[in-house]
C-alpha cells in the first residue's frame, strides 16, 4: 500500500521511506511498537495468488530457490531494533512469545515451500557486523539456535536438501553451532571479516562458501587485474575440490565497474573448470 506521506506498507504492516534512489529505505512505523502481541494478525500464508500449484513432471536442472527471514530479523522488522533489542535482555517473556508465533508462521510457510519443490532454504537476516556479533552468542543460543533447528529440520524433513544461512560481517561465533543445527552453505563470507582460505580449512565439505569477492574494496576500486587475482585465489584456496560459489559478497553498488563484475565471471568460467577437481 502506498500511503499519502510516501511511505510503502508491506502486509505485515511495516511502513517504510525509501531514498531519492529507490534502492535503499528507512522504517517509518513497525506494528509491534504499539499493538500488543495478542491483537496482532500474521499474514495469511494460504492467501489466494501467493503459490502457483506445482509444477507436473521432472524437477528442473536448475536449483530452485528460497529464502525466509531468520527470527531475529522477523522480531526485528515488526518490533523495532531497539525495542527488540532490550527485550532480548529485560523483556524476554515476550520476547519469547514473539518468537514462538514467528517460529509457527516460518514453519509453516517452509512447508508450503517444499510443495514448490524447493531445492535450497535460505535463512536470512543480519544478525553480525563487520567486527562480530549484533547479540551475544549466548543470547544467540538460547533464545533462536534451538528455535531456528527446528526450522532446517523441518526443511530436510520435507526433502529440502540444502539450506543457507545469510548474515553480512562476521558471525564466526556462532558458525559451529550453525553447522551443528544442520546449515550446509553459508552467504555471503566478506573477505573483509571473515578469511574464506581459513573457514574452508576449519569446515572442510561440511559448510559450503557463497559470496567472498569483496565488493567493499576490489569490485569497486580494483583493476580487472585485481579481481582476477582474487577470484584465483578463492577457487585456489577454497574451491579446489568444491564447497565454493563464487558471487560478489554483497549488493553490487552503483560504483562498480562493469569491467569489473565481467571479469569476475569471466574468471570463474576460464579458472574454474580447470581447477576443480572433485574430492
Amino acid at each position: 500500500i502506498v500511503h499519502p506521506d510516501g511511505t510503502l506498507e508491506d502486509e505485515w504492516g511495516v511502513h517504510v521511506r525509501y531514498d531519492r534512489q529507490g534502492r535503499y529505505y528507512r522504517f517509518a512505523h513497525q506494528p509491534l511498537a504499539e499493538t500488543p502481541l495478542e491483537e496482532y494478525t500474521f499474514p495469511d500464508l494460504d492467501a489466494p495468488g501467493r503459490f502457483p500449484p506445482p509444477a507436473p513432471g521432472p524437477r528442473s536442472p536448475y536449483a530452485r530457490v528460497a529464502g525466509i527471514s531468520n527470527l531475529f530479523k522477523g522480531c526485528w522488522h515488526l518490533r523495532g531494533l531497539d525495542r527488540w533489542m532490550m527485550d532480548l535482555l529485560v523483556n524476554v517473556d515476550y520476547a519469547e512469545a514473539l518468537l514462538d508465533r514467528m517460529l509457527a508462521w516460518s514453519l509453516a510457510l517452509v512447508r508450503r515451500l517444499a510443495g514448490q519443490r524447493v531445492d535450497i532454504l535460505g535463512v536470512i537476516g543480519d544478525i553480525s557486523m563487520q567486527q562480530g556479533m549484533m547479540i551475544s552468542p549466548a543470547v544467540w543460543r538460547r533464545l533462536f539456535k534451538p528455535r531456528e533447528a527446528q526450522i532446517v529440520a523441518e526443511a530436510r524433513r520435507l526433502g529440502i536438501p540444502h539450506v543457507y544461512f545469510h548474515s553480512d560481517g562476521n558471525p564466526s561465533a556462532i558458525l559451529d553451532d550453525l553447522v551443528e543445527i544442520g546449515i550446509d552453505m553459508v552467504d555471503p563470507v566478506q573477505p573483509e571479516c571473515v578469511d574464506p582460505a581459513a573457514l574452508r580449512r576449519r569446515y572442510g565439505n561440511r559448510l559450503t562458501l557463497h559470496g567472498t569477492i569483496s565488493s567493499q574494496h576490489t569490485l569497486p576500486f580494483g583493476s580487472p587485474g585485481d579481481v582476477r587475482t582474487e577470484v584465483e585465489e578463492r577457487i585456489r584456496t577454497c574451491g579446489a575440490s568444491g564447497g565454493l560459489i563464487i558471487a560478489p559478497n554483497n549488493v553490487v553498488q552503483p560504483d562498480v565497474p562493469l569491467e569489473n563484475l565481467l571479469t569476475m565471471y569471466r574468471t570463474v568460467g576460464d579458472v574454474g573448470a580447470r581447477a576443480y577437481r572433485p574430492a
